[in-house]
């Protein structure tokens, strides 16, 4: 699925992008599993839900029933979702980097909490890596090794199993200008 102007706005929230992230890695969730994933209160959790609804982001997978109250089961409305052609449509441009950094914000706060747990039980440091590159290739290598990060999360996919160990990962390529300038302008 390509995302829409309203589902971009909708995942510009930094913390509604994590209510979504975290819904897309537990397969599906209640309010209560995404509040307790992320330390969120239960309130913060139902606004975000509402929105990512109305966004079609998500949609409700059952309702189970609870001591209290009947409460909803959440997950993706897709597979996968691709980002639109900025070309094809540059009044997409500016909501797509905002949606793509609030996605690195919650990038930069996963990986600050796996290092904290690191600290405690160090034992879980083979999960983490960190490889920053920059490299000039030729456009035909460039096409093979775009196409060797696709494959990675293909593998990845095929090889997921209920009982392994969550991963997080965000690959980002770009062709660098000449300074980076104008980094947090919006």
């Amino acid at each position: 699925m390509i995302l829409t102007s309203q589902q971009l706005t909708c995942l510009a929230s930094p913390a509604r992008n994590e209510v979504f992230v975290t819904i897309r890695s537990l397969r599906e969730a209640s309010a209560a599993d995404i509040a307790e994933a992320g330390a969120w209160s239960s309130e913060a959790v139902q606004f975000h839900l509402r929105e990512l609804l109305k966004s079609g982001l998500i949609r409700v997978k059952y309702r189970r029933p609870t001591s209290r109250r009947t409460e909803a089961v959440y997950e993706s409305s897709d597979k996968e979702y691709r980002l639109p052609d900025v070309r094809k449509d540059p009044e997409l441009a500016a909501l797509t980097r905002k949606s793509v950094a609030a996605g690195l914000r919650q990038t930069v706060r996963g990986y600050l909490a796996a290092t904290e747990r690191v600290a405690e039980a160090p034992e879980s440091a083979h999960g983490i890596q960190i490889i920053r590159a920059t490299a000039r290739l030729s456009l035909e290598d460039t096409r093979a090794f775009l196409g060797l990060l696709n494959a990675a999360s293909e593998f990845a996919k095929r090889h997921e199993t209920p009982d392994g160990e969550r991963l997080c990962w965000t690959s980002v390529v770009y062709p660098p200008g000449r300074r980076q300038s104008g980094v947090g302008k919006k």
